[in-house]
């Protein structure tokens, strides 16, 4: 049997039990609940990573390059290429309590990441809905995380990457969260997912590595000009860290 076919074999597996895991367990235990998915989403990703570099040679690599340690929580503000993203934020922020803000189709269709999405309080935004209810959830997820001390994260560009590049962010979320809740602000670079469209796509990345780099630690906004400045420059830094890595620089 091929490296990249008992990779896929091993991660289906993973992915259908702890599925069916939480599936039970938000039935018949929901005490044990939440420290369920706290193991999974520790679990779950450590288990791929191990598999894809012992096998395929697909490594994962983290590293802090900010020049100050990272606050308790924050708002990470991050480009987006695969699915992979979620599981690698859950693994390496694991101390920090992340949530996303993702669209609603993710909650449903997806084993275990929409098992997790839904059960952890994750925001799922409806993108066909209007902006006024858009943000009004929105709101409601920013104030429960603040009281929670959740680290919200957040994808501005909207959608995947297909070919690494980073797209144009969208602002209005980042800024809406930030003036109703400042908090800190972390920029994170990220780079390989867009190589894995799918699980049959492991077949192609044998040696090939996928990057996760803090970049930066900012203070929390003042104002919705600070704001939107803010965001300017950390689409600039991650754009030329994913440009940097792929030899465009």
């Amino acid at each position: 049997m091929p490296y990249s076919i008992f990779v896929i074999a091993c991660a289906l597996l993973v992915i259908v039990y702890y599925d069916a895991e939480l599936r039970l367990r938000s039935i018949f235990a929901r005490k044990s609940l939440d420290r369920s998915l706290a193991r999974i989403t520790w679990n779950a990703p450590r288990l791929f990573f191990a598999l894809a570099r012992t096998y395929i040679g697909f490594d994962f690599v983290f590293e802090n390059a900010a020049s100050r340690p990272l606050p308790k929580r924050f708002m990470i503000i991050c480009n987006h290429q695969s699915l992979i993203d979620i599981p690698v934020m859950f693994y390496f922020f694991t101390k920090h309590n992340v949530r996303f803000i993702s669209k609603k189709e993710l909650g449903r269709w997806v084993p275990l990441i929409s098992q997790v999405l839904r059960l952890q309080g994750h925001c799922l935004v409806d993108r066909k809905a209007n902006q006024i209810k858009t943000m009004k959830r929105v709101d409601a997820f920013t104030r429960k995380a603040d009281k929670r001390g959740w680290s919200p994260a957040i994808f501005p560009e909207g959608t995947r990457s297909r070919d690494g590049y980073v797209k144009s962010f969208h602002s209005a979320g980042v800024r809406r969260m930030l003036d109703l809740a400042p908090m800190p602000v972390i920029t994170v670079a990220i780079d390989g997912g867009w190589k894995i469209s799918d699980f049959t796509s492991l077949s192609n990345i044998r040696g090939a590595r996928y990057r996760v780099r803090i970049l930066n630690v900012y203070d929390p906004p003042s104002d919705k000009k600070e704001s939107a400045a803010l965001l300017e420059r950390a689409h600039a830094e991650i754009s030329n860290q994913v440009d940097a890595w792929n030899g465009r620089a």
